[in-house]
Parts: C-alpha cells; sequence; structure tokens
C-alpha cells in the first residue's frame, strides 16, 4: 500500500498534518469553553451593578462569535486546499530530489526546476487565501470588541454628564462606573483567545480530510487475512467474489489505452487481448516501451486512460481491492522488502505460513543456494530495502513470496532478469508447474523464458504483435 503513495505526500500527513491536531486540542478547544462561558459570566457580573452596561455586554459579545463565522465560512475549504498544495509540493520535491541525478543526466534538471517553483508559487497563493481569512476574523473580533467597550464608555461618560439619565432615581458612582469600564474589555478578551485559535479547528478539520482520503484505502484484518489466504469464515460472510464462474477467459483487455501522466502520447492505444485459465503468455519488447506500465495497469495500480480490463470477465473496478490482491499478483522489477527477517518477509504474503511452509516456498524459488551461505538462514536479518542481498536474491525472495499464495492470474516483470541459467530453468520450471492452472502473463527479454510460453507478444508501435516461437530467438537479438 505504502509503495503506491507519494512518499513526500505520506511524510507531509504523518508529519505536518498529524501536528495540525495538537492546535486543536491544546488551544482551540480550552478557548472555546472559555470564550462561550466566560464572556456570560462577567456580563452577568456587571448587571446588577449597572444593567445598561451590562444588557449592552450581553447584546454585543455573542454576535462576535456568530460574524467570525460567517466571515470564515470558507476556512475550512480554504485550510484544506492549502494541505493539499502542501501535500503536492513536499510529493513533488522529495520525487524530484531523488531523481536529480537522472534529471541532470536527460538535461531536465532546470525544467523540473521551474516546475517546482510554479507548484511553490501555488501553495504561496493558497496560504495567503487563509490569511486573508484569518485576518478578517480577527479585524470582526476587534470591531464588535471595540463598539462594545465604546458603547459602554460612551453610555457612562454621557450618564456622568447628565446628558441621558436610564437610571432613575438611582445614581451612577464612581466605584460602579469604573468597575463597569474595566471589566468590559475583560469581557472580550476570552473571545480574543477564541479568535486566535479559531483557524485551529479550520486546519484541523481539513487535516481530517487528507488524512481520512490517504487512509481509507489502507487494508483492514479483514482484507489481510483475504489476500494472505487464511480469510476463514469472516471472507465468507463479508467478501463476496464478483467474479464470473461460468468462463474459461481469466483476463481480458478491451480497447485499453495506457499513458505516462503528464504526457499526452500513449504508450500502448487501443489494446485488446484475453488469456484463458491454464495459459501461458509472454510479452517482450524494448526497455522503456510500455511493458511495465501495462502490467501496473492490469493490476489496478494505475488507471488506464481508455478501456477496459476485466478479471474473470468482471470489470476490474468492480473487484474490492482485497479481492483483487488475492486473486492477482504482480511481481515487479524491485520487490518489496522490509526491515526485519528473510522469514519476516516471506511472512507478508503468508503471516500464518509455519517453518515447512516457508522451507518449501524457498526450495522452489531456489532459495537453498544462498541460505545456506547465510549465518541464520531464514532468520538471516535485512536491512532498509533488502541490503545484504543481491538483486537475484531479492529476486527469489519475491517468487517464495508468490508460492505461498493462490492467486489465479500472475503478472511477472522480469523474473529471472538478474539470474544465472541454471537457477532460471529450475524457478522457471517450478514457477510453470505452480501456474499450470492459473493464468500466467511474463514480462522478458529473456528468450529462453519466452519460449516455455503458450503465445509470445512483442509490444511495439503502441499495440501487441504475435511472435513465431520458431524464429523467437532471430526476432529477440534483431
Amino acid at each position: 500500500w505504502s509503495r503506491q503513495q507519494a512518499s513526500g505526500s505520506l511524510a507531509s500527513v504523518l508529519v505536518e498534518q498529524i501536528e495540525a491536531f495538537d492546535g486543536f486540542f491544546a488551544q482551540y478547544i480550552p478557548s472555546l469553553i472559555t470564550g462561550t462561558f466566560l464572556p456570560i459570566v462577567f456580563a452577568l457580573v456587571v448587571l446588577p451593578v449597572d444593567w445598561v452596561a451590562g444588557l449592552l455586554l450581553l447584546i454585543t459579545a455573542p454576535l462576535i462569535p456568530v460574524f467570525m463565522a460567517l466571515v470564515g465560512w470558507g476556512a475550512e475549504a480554504a485550510s484544506r486546499r492549502h494541505l493539499e498544495a502542501f501535500s503536492r509540493l513536499s510529493g513533488f520535491f522529495a520525487d524530484r530530489i531523488r531523481g536529480l541525478s537522472t534529471f541532470k543526466l536527460y538535461g531536465q534538471a532546470e525544467n523540473e526546476a521551474k516546475r517546482v517553483v510554479e507548484a511553490s508559487e501555488t501553495l504561496r497563493d493558497k496560504t495567503m487565501s487563509v490569511l486573508r481569512i484569518a485576518f478578517l476574523s480577527s479585524a470582526t473580533l476587534e470591531f464588535f470588541a471595540a463598539l462594545g467597550v465604546a458603547g459602554t464608555a460612551l453610555y457612562i461618560g454621557l450618564t456622568y454628564l447628565d446628558f441621558i439619565n436610564l437610571r432613575g432615581d438611582s445614581i451612577l458612582t464612581l466605584q460602579a462606573g469604573m468597575f463597569c469600564l474595566l471589566m468590559a474589555p475583560e469581557v472580550y478578551n476570552p473571545l480574543r483567545q477564541f479568535a486566535a485559535h479559531y483557524h485551529d479547528r479550520a486546519n484541523a478539520r481539513a487535516a481530517v480530510a487528507e488524512i481520512h482520503d490517504l487512509f481509507q484505502s489502507l487494508p483492514t484484518e479483514l482484507d489481510i487475512k483475504i489476500i494472505s489466504g487464511h480469510s476463514g469464515q469472516a471472507t465468507e460472510q463479508h467478501a463476496s467474489s464478483p467474479a464470473n464462474t461460468n468462463t474459461d477467459i481469466a483476463l481480458r483487455a478491451e480497447d485499453l489505452t495506457i499513458s505516462i501522466p503528464g504526457n499526452e502520447k500513449p504508450l500502448i492505444k487501443e489494446l485488446s487481448f484475453s488469456l484463458r485459465k491454464g495459459q501461458v503468455a509472454a510479452i517482450m519488447g524494448d526497455s522503456g516501451i510500455g511493458k511495465t506500465s501495462l502490467l501496473e495497469t492490469l493490476a489496478g495500480l494505475r488507471p488506464a486512460l481508455k478501456g477496459k480490463i476485466f478479471l474473470a470477465e468482471s470489470p476490474l473496478e468492480q473487484w474490492p481491492t482485497a479481492l483483487l490482491r488475492q486473486q492477482l499478483t504482480l511481481i515487479g522489477q524491485h520487490p518489496y522488502v522490509q526491515t526485519g527477517s528473510i522469514a519476516d518477509n516471506l511472512r507478508l504474503a503468508a503471516p500464518e505460513a509455519d517453518e515447512k511452509a516457508l522451507q518449501n516456498a524457498a526450495n522452489l524459488a531456489a532459495m537453498q543456494d544462498f541460505l545456506e551461505e547465510l549465518p541464520d538462514g531464514l532468520e538471516t536479518h535485512l536491512e532498509t530495502r533488502g541490503y545484504g542481498l543481491s538483486g537475484g536474491q531479492l529476486q527469489r525472495v519475491a517468487l517464495a513470496r508468490l508460492f505461498l499464495r493462490e492467486p489465479q492470474v500472475i503478472l511477472l516483470d522480469e523474473p529471472t532478469a538478474n539470474l544465472d541459467p541454471e537457477t532460471r530453468d529450475r524457478i522457471l520450471e517450478n514457477l510453470l508447474y505452480f501456474a499450470k492452472d492459473r493464468t500466467l502473463l511474463i514480462v522478458t527479454h529473456d528468450p529462453v523464458v519466452a519460449a516455455k510460453a503458450d503465445v509470445v507478444w512483442r509490444l511495439s508501435n503502441q499495440s501487441l504483435i504475435t511472435l513465431d516461437k520458431t524464429t523467437l530467438s532471430k526476432e529477440e537479438s534483431r
């Protein structure tokens, strides 16, 4: 799941947007409580001393939050736009830093720098929108607070000068007048504190929306059980498969068009094909022509520009994520490896797998060759990104995870690229036996691997061309 998220956006959510809750709970909630009760209490204290001054304070104080709410009606939406722009800039900047050497290599560093500047300008505009609302809210508070204090002072001054007399026979003493004048600002001080932290509420609500949007696709415990193939009764009760059991077609694409985000030119255009259950297919083609993008689109990891994908003759979008991952597996060129033992990484596919199941999967993936050389075998600790194992060894770890699962459709992206011929042949034999009753689609540059497939395609000119297996070696050497 995390590999599908932009690293910068994920970091923004986990750091900056989580911190937005500190202002909400530590500042906004206390100021809301004091701003609700203290002005009323202070006004009621003034009321017995002078009912006119007390009534004036009671009337003007509630007007402040009402007009603040009207002025700040769009504060939450503005805050959310600001957080989205901030998250976008974080992800954009982190991705550009990671690929800086590539940009320099292809002479695109200046263009990408301009795009970073454009993203930062967008963030500046969103920030100013939030500040504009904050200043308007503060101005509203100060206006009504000034009216309340000035009104109280004007009333007391005119009463002392005998220009007005609303007290009847009762005389406003100096002590009472001074008390009312001193209490008037205190009535509005809690409201000032409330206004100062009012934007924390908008920030927190916007952060909640952003966090919800990001993490709503996080797999649940039930999803993990389904993906791992240990669903139990819960799966039967809650996870209904949309698969059509009356069809022999396992995977089908219809008028599929794929492009790279930000590039209007399609990599693949109006592609249609179908694979039956038990069929093995291979896709060959030049590097960078779109083979990996095709596999990722078939797996539902990237949207298609146009067209439909059907798994068991049901549209891919109708499949719940957990069931989709149970039925369809994609192993890319750079398999995910977490910090922990090799056994822990194998159990990502089957958390309940015992030692015997792990050893069997390791044997099928030809892992014993290097496990015997490791000090702790399957319990050998791996660092981040599998540091300590070679590319071919990491690929075998990923294949071993495949043997622990029961997918019906298997998508492999150059699974033997980093393997020697002997290891390749052993794994290929086990893989074909494992996929005997399943559907297997392999992207490869190796004619030996492609020759094992029932059908071989070459991706060229945005479409798939069927190759004659008898001339496969000649085609591949061209």
